[in-house]
């Protein structure tokens, strides 16, 4: 066999990073443009990201033992090489010398066409043939025209067409005793037949010479009658409706897969057999209801809410600007924990708004933004508009007033070991000084906050005591020699930038901040035991700085825990006062004894109040993210909470699913108000779920009906997480259209839906049903197949 080239698009590795080994004895090349493209999207939190990673891992570990590209890489025994190249490495300066005007520019298929053509007229008379691999058909389109040979990455394809894809049913025609069949509802095959068919298949099955026909399900070598009931009083109008009711309404089948063209009915017969199992047979505890999002820009429309691009996000790794934030990273919810961006969306210029809380928090964004706030009689938030609260707070009445909920403690990912103890560094903030050229120093009374202190020391390294207050740290192997190691803690803070700072210029460093939670409550305890003051009954306590740095510091690491921190200044003392208040009682602001124990935790959770919202009449560009956790917020500038409205902005894209249930849970379909509260009602109490499909992710849920409508908008790797995801008792059905599908990065044989059915049709757990005809109506059916 000829050996060829293979140039691999990057679109291939963020679908499959095992690529790079599917070529046999072929030869690959990678462009350079291919590894910065890669390291764009590093990143993401999604399966993108993961790919991107996944593939950076393998080409590390392929490439250990060679420093330059020059030459080929052997990627294994039985397979090619490995090239790593530019246009510059192949001799040529510049795309314009290999690219149309047309082509000319920095896109990365530009770039990727370039080399291939480079790499062709490099090759030139040789017995070597070049082939692009790509998953984006216009660049395929674009290297033909170009005289460059492509092909699609054929590995995750289960058919050669989708003519050619399990369709779950089949007819079967001879002498048949379909009498005994009706009598019985059981037909044993033969079995030269059987092994022709699979497991769960549905057979239509005609007697020739009787005339009869029996629709039956084929387990084993026995064909059995299917079920005649109506779920929801929905009956099967066509032989694809019959056989999908009767798998989905079995408890044995946990897999079922629905395909058909828009109007078959697929959506509305799996959430009617749903609600049957659920409402009435009581099999499942709970329906829930999923959509992939691809489609999720063009379909939503209207999204309401967006900020200025420099507004700050907060991440598990620190803060972002709005402008920055790309789909698939993560972002910090209410509840402390990471919760990831499904999409974003640039809304262009808007005025900006700014609202003012009452500990001097400022945020801009736009008067549809929307706020998750309490009034004063209400226990439970409900999400307003920016212009809702402005309407409200302008009438300056007490009941109008509106607050917002904390952030609670976060859960940020900084995982590096920290330089000195985080209550060593408090202590040396709060009455330590760094001032000195050689020596750090601790001033301190309390034996408690001095032994705490020494507890926490690097190893060699201990307090000495000075004078009355003073105690130096030193190296103990130092004691008494000429020859003097270097003072670890002076090094350290030299290292943090904090040498030479004094009273005014002190602050606490990034990566303190950036720590474990428990890291960053030692950090508080330090400065709180040194520097900190509490009121003989417990209830207020504070911090008192003449540094603006370690103020601000402070402030975000009391918010950054769950804690209210208000700032103020006085001009007579030149100094920061920060008030502290917490109700999280696993937070405890102080370690030592005299002042923990006069310490009281707020007995009710303390909330934000919005005290203005003020008009700029000014405009900018803006943004606004669609973020996966079950509260749909996010925290921005001084760790304020705030929505992204997904149920809004969800709303338009999960309506025909809601319309389904309205009309299966009405009276003979019709709209009704007793209809409309018991879906409301069924939402309420959690019995029936519409999510993002990403709602899944994470969690394993057990004894449940699980519908994944667009399923055919699924890659390889997201049906695997959503079936690995299925606890006991559970059943999930795909359902889709495989001839319409939004994610560029699959086709009708390489989709999840498609995988699903071709990789499970031999097995007993799952159904497979393909609809071909269209029950909406005359015109739809005739639509969905002219037009």
């Amino acid at each position: 066999m000829e050996t060829k080239t293979y140039i691999l698009d990057t679109n291939v590795l963020l679908s499959d990073p095992t690529a790079l080994f599917s070529f046999q004895e072929h030869d690959l090349v990678i462009p350079m443009i291919v590894l910065e493209e890669l390291d764009r999207h590093k990143d993401r939190q999604d399966e993108v990201g993961r790919n991107a990673r996944e593939t950076s891992r393998k080409l590390t570990e392929i490439t250990k033992d060679h420093k330059a590209f020059k030459d080929a890489v052997p990627l294994g025994a039985g397979l090619g090489r490995l090239y790593i190249m530019s246009i510059n490495s192949l001799g040529f300066k510049d795309v314009k010398e290999l690219l149309p005007s047309e082509l000319e520019g920095k896109s990365g298929d530009n770039q990727i066409l370039a080399l291939c053509l480079a790499l062709k007229k490099k090759t030139e008379g040789k017995s070597m043939e070049t082939v692009l691999i790509s998953r984006d058909v216009l660049l395929r389109l674009k290297a033909n025209a170009l005289g460059v040979a492509s092909d699609d990455y054929k590995k995750l394809h289960v058919a050669k067409s989708a003519a050619g894809l399990y369709s779950g049913s089949a007819e079967l025609t001879g002498d048949f005793d379909l009498e005994s069949f009706y009598a019985d509802g059981k037909l044993e095959l033969p079995e030269e037949i059987v092994k022709e068919f699979h497991e769960n298949q549905y057979l239509n099955v005609t007697n020739p010479t009787t005339g009869s026909h029996a629709l039956m399900r084929l387990k084993g070598n026995i064909g059995h009658k299917i079920t005649e009931f109506a779920p929801c009083k929905i009956n099967g109008k066509n032989l694809g409706q019959k056989c999908a009711i009767d798998a989905l309404l079995d408890p044995s089948l946990p897999l079922v897969t629905v395909v058909g063209q828009a109007g078959t009915g697929k959506t509305l017969i799996a959430i009617a057999a749903g609600l049957h199992q659920v409402l009435e047979r009581k099999q499942y505890k709970s329906l829930i209801v999923c959509r992939p999002i691809q489609p999720l820009g063009k379909d939503i429309g209207f999204l309401p809410g967006p900020q200025p691009l420099y507004s700050k996000v907060l991440t598990p790794s620190g803060w972002k600007t709005m402008g920055d934030m790309q789909k698939g990273d993560t972002v910090i919810g209410r509840d402390g924990k990471p919760a990831t961006v499904l999409d974003v969306f640039p809304k262009g210029a808007k005025e900006i708004l700014k609202l003012t809380f009452d500990d001097g928090a400022v945020v801009e964004c736009c008067e549809d933004h929307p706020w998750n706030t309490l009034k004063p009689h209400e226990d439970m938030p409900r999400t307003r508009s920016t212009k809702d609260i402005e309407t409200d707070l302008l009438t300056g009445k007490e009941h109008l007033r509106h607050f917002i909920q904390y952030v609670q403690p976060v859960q940020f990912s900084q995982a590096k070991e920290l330089p000195l103890d985080p209550y060593v560094l408090g202590a040396i903030l709060g009455d330590g000084c760094v001032s000195q050229r050689y020596a750090v120093e601790l001033s301190s009374a309390d034996s408690e906050i001095v032994e705490r202190v020494q507890r926490s020391l690097p190893a060699g390294v201990s307090l000495r005591h000075k004078s009355r207050l003073s105690w130096s740290f030193v190296m103990t192997d130092n004691i008494g020699k000429k020859k003097r190691l270097a003072n670890v803690v002076r090094k350290e803070i030299e290292a943090m930038g904090l040498n030479g700072a004094n009273s005014y210029t002190k602050f606490i460093p990034a990566n303190y901040l950036l720590s474990s939670i428990e890291n960053r409550i030692a950090l508080m305890q330090g400065l709180m035991d040194t520097d900190g003051y509490v009121s003989a009954d417990g209830t207020d306590i504070s911090l008192t700085t003449c540094s603006k740095e370690l103020a601000q510091g402070f402030q975000e690491l009391v918010q950054s825990l769950g804690g209210a921190a208000n700032m103020t200044y006085s001009e007579a003392k030149t100094a920061y006062t920060i008030s502290v208040s917490f109700w999280n009682k696993d937070i405890h602001p102080f370690h030592l004894s005299r002042k923990a124990n006069r310490y009281e935790h707020r007995k009710l959770e303390r909330r934000r109040r919005i005290m203005s919202v003020e008009r700029t009449s000014k405009q900018t560009e803006m943004k606004c993210l669609l973020v996966d956790n079950q509260e749909h917020l996010y925290v921005t500038d001084g760790f304020v909470v705030t929505h992204n409205t997904m149920e809004e902005k969800m709303e338009p894209w999960i309506a025909p699913i809601k319309d389904n249930l309205r009309y299966l849970l009405s009276a003979d379909g019709k709209k009704s108000k007793r209809g409309e509260e018991t879906l409301q009602m069924l939402f309420d109490n959690g019995t029936i779920e519409v999510e993002a499909m990403t709602f899944i992710r994470g969690r394993s849920i057990a004894n449940a009906y699980i519908i994944i409508d667009e399923a055919q908008n699924l890659n390889a790797h997201e049906l695997k997480t959503i079936i690995t995801r299925v606890g006991e008792g559970t059943k999930i059905v795909l359902t889709g259209d495989i001839e319409q599908i939004d994610n560029m990065y699959v086709d009708s044989v390489s989709n999840g839906l498609t995988i699903a059915i071709e990789k499970f049709k031999s097995y007993a757990v799952s159904g497979h049903v393909t609809l071909t005809k269209g029950e909406r109506s005359t015109l739809a059916t005739l639509a969905a197949q002219i037009l």
